[in-house]
């Protein structure tokens, strides 16, 4: 167990580690540790601008570690749990999915991935899309990882 545990919040660091030992001594209800900091963060739907030119709605895996999301350039190169460029593909098709359904500027980024996770288990990766692209699964810990990839990305935090 770590001594001390720092985050970070509006660029300032927090030491937030009462609370982390907190959560480590509680009893587990399907929480995860991530969802502790997760939680807090709301993205806002204006940030995630999925027009590009002429298109409404674009996005789409460039290569195996780049995703376009309208007109802005996603670099997943440090993501290294991504092993196939389907998954790179789904991704993308993911951001577009959360953006539609899910991002309201107000649901929690968790309760964002939990529901895209909730919906791909319910349905499969065909709800993402449906053009015949060969996507293959990735965990919502690479969708949050590409979302907060996003320099336009902007959030607002909730108090907890």
């Amino acid at each position: 167990m770590a001594d001390t545990v720092i985050a970070m919040e509006n660029y300032q660091p927090l030491d937030v580690t009462q609370r982390a030992r907190a959560m480590a001594a509680a009893p587990r209800k399907g929480v995860r540790v991530a969802d502790f900091f997760l939680a807090r963060r709301i993205p806002l739907r204006e940030s995630i601008d999925p027009r590009r030119g002429q298109r409404e709605r674009s996005a789409q895996a460039r290569d195996f570690k780049t995703v376009l999301l309208g007109a802005e350039r996603i670099d997943l190169g440090y993501i290294e749990q991504l092993v196939d460029s389907g998954q790179t593909r789904a991704l993308a098709a993911a951001l577009l999915y959360a953006r539609e359904h899910y991002v309201d500027d107000s649901r929690p980024l968790a309760e964002i991935l939990a529901c895209v996770e909730r919906d791909i288990e319910q349905n499969g990766l065909s709800i993402l899309a449906d053009n015949g692209q060969d996507l293959v699964r990735f965990r919502s810990l690479e969708l949050a990882a590409a979302l907060n990839r996003l320099r336009s990305l902007r959030v607002c935090q909730t108090g907890a």
